[in-house]
This record gives C-alpha cells, structure tokens and sequence, in this order.
C-alpha cells in the first residue's frame, strides 16, 4: 500500500468538538484515496468492492483538477437517530398513529464540520411516528465511539432538556471556514438557522417523549476541497462497524472552477 500521504490541512486535535475530528479524518481519508490510491484502513469497511479500496479511476480523474495540495473547506454529515417513545405518549402528537400499535421518537441532523473539527447542526428536525420505520443499519448511541457517543448523546440530551437546546451553525461557525460564503449565501444560510431555531420548541417536544435507549444511522459524509481555482465535492456513504465509522465508496459530486 502506498504510503499515507499528508493533507493541506492539520489535524484538528484538540480543537475539535465531538464528532468533528472524526469527520476531518475522514476527509482526509477520502482524498487520500482519490489521489494517492491510500487506503487508510481505519475507514475501511468489510466489503473491499464497496469501501475506499473500490475507488475508481473515473472518480479519480474527475477530482484531478483541484491538485495535489487541495485544501479542505468544510464537511457536511448526515444521520438520524430514533427511540421508542414513552408508553404515555400523547397519540394526537403522532399524526400517522393507526389506532395502535408502538410508536418512536426521531430525530434527522445535518452536521457541519470546519477543518479546525469544529462541528454544528445546520439542520435539524424532530417528530412522532408510528408508521415509519427506522433504517435497519444502525446501532445504540452507547455502543459508539466515544466522539460520536458524546456528540449525539449531547443533542438529545439538549433537545429533551427543559431548556431545549442545540448547537445550531452561527455566523461564527461560518467565519471558521477558510472560505466563508459570500454575503448573498451567508444571508440564506443563516435565515435557514433562524427557521430552525424557531423550531427548536416543537422538535425538543417530540423528543422529551423518547423513551431510550436512542439508537443512530449514519448516511453520508460530504466534503468540500478547493486547490487550482478549482472546488469538489465528494461524497461516500458512512456506516457503522464495530462502533465506529467506516466509509463507502468515493462518489464525486461535481468540480467547478472558481475565481
């Protein structure tokens, strides 16, 4: 195997909050297979064919652009988490109840990461129901490493806090980035925030009536590179092996040229 090759960005070490020097990892391990043929084999999951080790020469000449000094500037998460709701749950908070039969908490977060490992929810919803049913491919939040245990155990735990509270992405969680969005962007961005911290009452309602334990489903990691006036954007499905993450095959999103 070829040697690891080092990345444009340091290790956040620790800088980083929770989950966040994890995701940055992983990043790095993303490149690393798309220009080095490194595949670093803490991401590796059981199935070479459909882990890092699958990376393809297509995927690998579509990412060649931004070079061999590519720097990160950001990564994006998404997972879900879900719990059996408490047997006196409130049937009229659940609008698909079928007139019996269990129902569960869900929450669907959307995490953004700096290079620094600095993570925040940039997106964030929480209900009741009865009828959905949970992705078979997770995993009890206690049984976690112990990042992503103290991440998400922290967001539930302030979401069914009689404060109900999250780390919701701020204006200075976007200056973090060593590109922060234009001020056009940066305006939706943070008018989407407002929105969900308006929110926040009813997803921490339908949350205080999760019962535990709650267990998590990780669907994908994205991140964002710039090198050579050129940006990408990769993404790879996550999953969850022996309590830690591992990653799929790098799928490239799109690479554009920039000023």
């Amino acid at each position: 195997m070829p040697e690891k090759p080092a990345t444009a960005w340091s290790d956040p070490g620790s800088s980083a909050s929770g989950m966040g020097a994890p995701m940055v990892a992983g990043a790095g391990a993303l490149l690393a297979a798309l220009q080095s043929r490194y595949y670093d084999p803490g991401w590796n999951c059981a199935d070479p064919a459909n882990d890092l080790r699958g990376t393809d020469d297509a995927s690998r000449k579509t990412v060649a652009p931004i070079g061999g000094n590519a720097q990160l500037v950001l990564v994006a998460t998404k997972l879900s988490l879900v719990s059996p709701a408490k047997s006196d749950v409130d049937v009229a908070m659940v609008p698909d109840y079928p007139g019996s039969g269990p129902v569960r908490a869900f929450v669907q977060a959307y995490a953004i990461t700096s290079p620094a490992g600095k993570s925040s929810w940039a997106d964030l919803n929480g209900y009741l129901a009865a009828l959905e049913e949970p992705n078979a491919e997770r995993s009890a939040v206690s049984s976690l490493a112990e990042p992503l245990r103290v991440e998400l155990t922290h967001l539930v735990e302030g979401l069914a806090a009689p404060a109900c509270a999250a780390n919701v992405l701020t204006g200075a969680d976007l200056d973090l980035l060593p590109f922060p969005p234009e001020k056009d962007e940066r305006d939706l961005i943070l008018a989407k925030m407002a929105e969900i911290s308006r929110a926040l009452p009813r997803i921490c309602k339908a949350t205080q009536r999760a019962a535990g334990p709650w267990e998590a489903h990780f669907s994908h990691l994205e991140a964002v590179y710039r090198g050579n006036s050129n940006v990408a954007k990769v993404r790879a499905k996550l999953h969850i092996q022996h309590g830690a993450l591992c990653l799929g095959k790098p799928e490239v999103i799109k690479v554009i040229a920039v000023q």
